[in-house]
């Protein structure tokens, strides 16, 4: 992963509309694969999406979920709150 990429501004982002978390990579990044998965608080895997797969939450109660997204080898994680 060059220098630029590892500050690259990746981001998370929840649809309340569609109830979706998709994973948004800056258009200037140089590798824009990136995989995105959802894991339940008790940490049992709910989905895998990716740059162009959104994960749906349609169905999902309102809670505390967690996120890990993985680019180029890196990995990241979050909690999130479905609202």
């Amino acid at each position: 992963m060059s220098e630029a990429d590892a500050d690259a501004d990746y981001r998370i982002t929840y649809n309340p509309e569609a109830e979706s978390v998709q994973i948004r990579i800056p258009s200037d990044a140089t590798n824009r694969q990136g995989e995105i998965r959802l894991y339940d608080i008790q940490g049992k895997e709910l989905g895998v999406g990716s740059t162009e797969q959104p994960i749906s939450m349609t169905g999902m109660p309102k809670g505390i979920y967690l996120l890990r997204w993985t680019v180029q080898g890196h990995s990241r994680s979050l909690k999130f709150t479905k609202p």
